[in-house]
């Protein structure tokens, strides 16, 4: 049975890029992924007393991840239904 594991996700960022807007509580991450696509989080605060930039970032960062779960579950899904030997899906 082929799945997609929170390994094969990591796996597949090459870089990552947290960038605080001046002035704000927010955060964005963009991941790159190794076949050059790019994802992008976010995390926002609404209390300045409280706010985390760490954790904004983590947050952000998380944000991003999910995403590519949706790309390589549509990828794999797409390989599933046009051709059943998976085999050759790399995970």
């Amino acid at each position: 049975m082929a799945r997609i594991t929170l390994d094969w996700i990591k796996g597949q960022v090459v870089h990552s890029q947290c960038y605080q807007f001046p002035g704000t509580l927010m955060i964005v991450c963009c991941l790159t992924l190794k076949n050059g696509f790019n994802t992008v989080g976010q995390a926002a605060c609404a209390d300045a007393e409280i706010f985390n930039k760490l954790m904004g970032e983590k947050l952000a960062y998380e944000d991003a991840l999910n995403k590519v779960w949706v790309l390589e579950g549509y990828r794999l899904k797409q390989k599933i239904a046009y051709n059943k030997d998976i085999s050759e899906y790399p995970v």
